[in-house]
């Protein structure tokens, strides 16, 4: 009978490619390997950038010492010489806000170094100061964390057009309304809401209370609760209690300050900010929603 010819795996796709009515095929091959290398090269111009912000961020008083090493390390290992913090630079509220909705971006990833330290500044001024319950009531609007991770880096490679797993879709929602009954806690929600590879919208809730800590009025976020939920429509699926979300909810969100028109002393500008910390982890900025 007649004997089989080897042919190479690599040899045989190719010609399958080039054979006629594959070309819509080999186009369809070509963008996504253009749009991969694209994507490989705009995560490492933003690396450097990105590393100088996990350096800004290991200044943050949560920031330890092994931190601060590995980021000094990974920089070392990029070629990358860390930024002197010499002089923090004067920040007021009122420009750090102005800033942000110049730059239009509803995530809010600050990458500039200055800025970034203009944040714990104003950290640091409302450390500790806490905040009346009355004043907390409403919907807020994540604009600012000092600390930094991957999540960090995806959303500025998204801006610039890269591909990423993970894109959110605007700004976390921080809801904190009425007790229901006389003389309970405050309900509150947290809420983000995200594409996973670019289609599949999901959504990820924190449900809890604001609780009084002691009697000079310190005040905490305790998560009770999470769920998440991915798909379309009546095709939506909904998971109690992720993983997750579970880790993140053990950790209660102290009331550290609330900056208002009053108290800002660059001047009125803008509306309050409520700076909520995750212990252990940093500090985070929401900002009280315009709508």
């Amino acid at each position: 009978g007649p004997v089989p010819c080897y042919q190479h795996p690599l040899t045989g796709a190719f010609a399958i490619a080039m054979s006629p009515g594959s070309a819509p095929c080999l186009l369809l091959l070509a963008l996504i390997v253009g749009y991969a290398a694209y994507s490989w090269m705009v995560y490492m111009r933003l690396r450097p950038t990105f590393l100088q912000m996990k350096w800004a961020a290991s200044q943050r008083p949560e920031g330890t010492e092994e931190e601060v090493q590995d980021v000094l390390s990974a920089l070392r290992q990029s070629g990358v010489s860390p930024i002197q913090v010499t002089d923090v630079p004067e920040w007021s509220l009122a420009s750090l806000l102005a800033k942000a909705d110049a730059d239009g971006d509803t995530t809010h990833i600050v990458e500039d170094f200055d800025e970034r330290l203009g944040w714990h500044s104003l950290f640091q001024q409302i450390r500790g100061q806490g905040a009346a319950a009355d004043d907390l009531l409403g919907t807020w609007q994540f604009f600012f964390r000092d600390y930094v991770n991957e999540e960090e880096l995806s959303a500025m490679a998204l801006k610039r057009g890269a591909f990423t797993p993970v894109r959110l879709r605007g700004a976390t929602t921080l809801e904190i309304s009425r007790p229901q009954l006389l003389g309970g806690n405050p309900s509150a929600t947290l809420c983000d809401r995200f594409l996973l590879m670019g289609v599949l919208p999901a959504e990820i809730m924190w449900r809890g209370y604001l609780a009084s800590d002691d009697e000079l009025g310190n005040r905490s976020l305790i998560w009770q609760d999470t769920s998440a939920r991915l798909g379309f429509g009546r095709f939506c699926q909904t998971i109690e209690r992720p993983a997750a979300a579970e880790k993140l909810r053990q950790q209660p969100w102290r009331v550290e300050g609330f900056v208002d028109r009053a108290r800002n002393a660059g001047g009125a500008g803008g509306p309050p900010v409520l700076a909520l910390c995750r212990q252990g982890i940093g500090t985070l900025a929401f900002r009280r929603s315009l709508l």
